[in-house]
């Protein structure tokens, strides 16, 4: 099995086995929602449906990113990335390859970076797990990121996949099926603390004050009406003068129609019709200040991933720090 081939299995395997925990997460959202919407609710049984439905969403969308990263595409590149946010997502994927979430033990002791090309480290995972998912019984696995300074004094990352034994799992050594090292880069302290590198534009800096600002415009481009409702309703919240469009082609005919200063084109890396890449060109060429923001679900791939990047999920917070982080 070649790792395109993999990849595509492990996403349908783990949807198939995510399904019942997907199916009870819909049954709480559409519950509440409509007890909600219900004038004999109460304000502390709102409170409790409005938490509950959050609960929900949030869930879904950790799980579903999780599965999803299973299909990352192969890449020939090598980036500097976090392995522990990069493991934290894949983890939640992978342990629906199993025959039970709960066999997959995820250790991460280290916030360091590492420069690798992480498409090529899930894939060794993939098929690594995939050797052995179907004879593990009731063993169990344990993926392991821990730091290890090399012989030559240099910080060095290692990830280690074993297998560890149901009979004796307290004193049976465990079976290492793959083991990764790579050297640690050396960043800020703050990059070291929270794993983040520029571009991506998603911390959540709930405690930073939030900055009014004047006559400041931002164009949304997404393809879900929801979303760009959503991302419309949290800017306009913050001060902002928001333009909306659907696709690339509305947003050209909208910057076009605008006399105005356009300060931030905030858009959605995967649209039908004309490419992402296309509109940040043309629009850039027609307003050389214009700012981007690339709000995406997946990494973006090719040029568009040189640009600054806040990934979907976003809360509030996330937005309105991203932009005014693009602005600064």
């Amino acid at each position: 099995m070649d790792e395109e081939t993999r990849a595509a299995a492990a996403v349908g395997l783990a949807l198939a086995k995510a399904k019942h925990d997907l199916n009870n997460l819909s049954h709480v959202a559409r519950g509440w929602s409509r007890l909600l919407k219900d004038p004999r609710t109460g304000l502390h049984q709102a409170q409790e449906g409005i938490d509950a439905v959050l609960s929900a969403a949030e869930q879904t969308s950790e799980l579903l990113s999780g599965v999803l990263s299973l299909g990352r595409r192969a890449s020939s590149s090598e980036a500097v990335c976090s392995l522990t946010q990069e493991l934290t997502v894949l983890s939640r994927g992978l342990r629906y390859l199993l025959p039970a979430p709960e066999r997959l033990q995820v250790e991460l002791g280290t916030h360091a970076l590492v420069s690798c090309n992480f498409a090529k480290v899930q894939a060794s995972l993939l098929e690594a797990l995939f050797a052995v998912r179907d004879m593990l019984g009731d063993d169990a696995l344990a993926l392991c990121l821990a730091d290890a300074p090399s012989a030559a004094g240099e910080p060095e990352v290692e990830l280690v996949l074993s297998r560890i034994s149901s009979k004796n799992p307290g004193t049976a050594p465990a079976a290492q099926l793959l083991r990764l090292r790579f050297p640690a880069e050396r960043g800020s302290a703050a990059q070291l603390a929270t794993g983040l590198t520029s571009p991506n534009l998603n911390p959540d800096q709930s405690s930073a004050p939030v900055v009014r600002p004047r006559s400041t415009t931002v164009l949304l481009v997404d393809d879900h009406r929801d979303v760009r409702r959503l991302a419309t309703t949290m800017l306009e919240r913050a001060g902002y003068q928001v333009l909306t469009a659907s696709d690339a082609e509305e947003a050209l005919i909208t910057s076009q129609n605008y006399d105005g200063t356009i300060h931030v084109l905030c858009c959605d890396a995967q649209m039908p019709g004309l490419p992402a890449l296309s509109l940040v060109s043309e629009l850039v060429a027609a307003r050389p200040d214009l700012k981007v923001l690339i709000c995406t679900g997946e990494r973006p791939q090719g040029e568009l991933a040189e640009f600054p990047r806040l990934s979907k999920p976003f809360s509030y917070q996330q937005l309105v720090s991203a932009v005014r982080s693009c602005l600064d």
